[in-house]
């Protein structure tokens, strides 16, 4: 298994020599044999590796149990460790989310907070290949198109999955030669959730048809996987000539998108949302669909996306927008990831974001020679960083000038035009602006000959459904 996982790191570009890597540790056999896996293969590929669970407070002593098991585990391989403890109960009726989804959201705020907190550049999680079958069964029973039917993929947004094409059967021979103990959870065996039917009846069924069903789906998933990058390009590039951002949302004229294959429309409207939101996530079929029968005249009304979108006909044109209250600038503010990606709503952009050594950085890159990117001292960095928009009162110390000058000023001396400025991404703290992105960082975030470790933080243009 460790040559498949090695394979697996180099095939797909998960991580780097001396990456800092987080890895998700439940207590079951999957994530214990990834923590021993990573640990093994430090001898030829340097890492250095943390050890993370959360308890969402959901199975009483049986959690506490998995928290103590993960937390003497670690020490015992000498792997730090944060462990920490969540009531996920309380999300579900503040969000409207299912137990299960809250826990995955939380779980992944969790992970990228303590990557972000320690530096560290990757998040590893213990997907294997029978959770890549049931995860495209399930999008397959809701109906989903390639997009879902390819299921999780490699790498994505700083999360990798070293055991994706590895199976359970695999993993549990692996925590048997190398004597591995672990935890089981007890909910996996209830069948009032959909994947756990999934997993315990519709497989084995399906493995009377076909007992090869794994190999099948993965390598389904492949070929769905390029095909859809495929698409997403070819979507792209029809798409971006016609749309037009505004302060309103995105506008796309009727004549010229009717003329597009039905494929590709309605993967431009599913870019467009992703565009506004960060995410397609919520957004069904009968939604898109409404959405193309607005375009060709067969519907009047407009239709009411999730997450305050709306898409109306104004006489030749398409309009997605955003509701007043999502649209204040004075409180966008989106956390940032740190490793990771971070979606811009509403700019086609992702704030893309990494933390390295200083030693032989600048060999590489030189700073100012790129309006996309900017490099920072990260040991100055101080609490979370977010992007946002300008606000009243912003004031910062651009880098070269004498002192501190109020935002306002900066742009009218960079010629920055009025209609412009309100879109200007701007990267901060809660406290300080570090870079007003495209044009100046912070002269107190700056590199500086005793730097150690350099937040590096790049502006991706990207094809909205990124």
């Amino acid at each position: 298994m460790l040559e498949k996982v090695l394979k697996n790191i180099i095939k797909y570009r998960l991580l780097e020599p001396h990456d800092g890597v987080l890895v998700a540790v439940s207590g079951g056999p999957d994530s214990v044999a990834l923590l021993h896996a990573l640990q093994c293969l430090t001898e030829e590929f340097p890492l250095t590796l943390w050890a993370a669970h959360l308890n969402h407070g959901l199975r009483g002593r049986e959690a506490e149990e998995d928290a103590e098991f993960v937390s003497h585990l670690a020490k015992e391989w000498g792997i730090p460790a944060v462990i920490e403890k969540i009531n996920v109960k309380n999300l579900t009726g503040k969000k409207g989310l299912s137990v299960q989804e809250a826990a995955r959201q939380a779980r992944y705020r969790f992970l990228r907070r303590v990557a972000s907190q320690r530096g560290l550049a990757k998040i590893a999680v213990g997907h294997h290949a029978n959770d890549q079958a049931e995860t495209i069964l399930l999008n397959f029973l809701r109906g989903s198109g390639t997009s879902g039917l390819k299921g999780m993929l490699p790498l994505s947004q700083g999360v990798i999955r070293p055991l994706l094409q590895i199976t359970r059967k695999e993993i549990e021979e692996y925590c048997r030669q190398h004597g591995l103990p672990s935890r089981e959870d007890s909910s996996n065996l209830k069948t009032d959730y959909q994947r756990n039917r999934v997993r315990q009846h519709l497989l084995p069924e399906l493995e009377r048809y076909n007992p090869r069903i794994l190999d099948t789906i993965n390598r389904m998933s492949k070929v769905l996987r390029e095909e859809d990058e495929l698409l997403e390009q070819v979507c792209s590039m029809s798409i971006a000539p016609l749309v037009i951002s505004t302060g309103e949302g995105i506008k796309i004229p009727v004549r010229e998108f009717n003329l597009l294959p039905a494929a590709i429309q309605g993967r431009g409207i599913r870019q467009c949302y992703a565009a506004l939101t960060g995410s397609k996530e919520g957004l069904a079929f009968t939604h898109v669909e409404g959405a193309l029968e607005l375009a060709r005249g067969e519907r009047k009304k407009g239709i009411t996306f999730p997450c305050g979108v709306a898409i109306l006909r104004q006489k030749d044109w398409l309009l997605l927008r955003l509701s007043v209250s999502k649209r204040q600038p004075e409180h966008f503010a989106i956390e940032v990831a740190i490793p990771g990606d971070t979606p811009l709503a509403g700019q086609n952009l992702l704030v893309r974001t990494r933390v390295e050594e200083k030693r032989g950085f600048l060999l590489r890159f030189s700073p100012g020679t790129l309006t996309n990117q900017c490099v920072l001292d990260w040991d100055k960095v101080s609490g979370p960083v977010f992007v946002r928009l300008r606000k009243q009162g912003d004031r910062f110390f651009p880098l070269g000038a004498p002192g501190f000058k109020s935002l306002k000023e900066f742009f009218i001396d960079q010629k920055v035009p009025k209609e412009k400025r309100d879109l200007v991404p701007i990267i901060a703290t809660a406290k300080d602006i570090l870079w007003v992105a495209g044009y100046r960082i912070d002269n107190r975030y700056k590199i500086e000959p005793e730097t150690k470790r350099l937040l590096c933080i790049e502006l991706v243009p990207v094809d909205p459904a990124d």
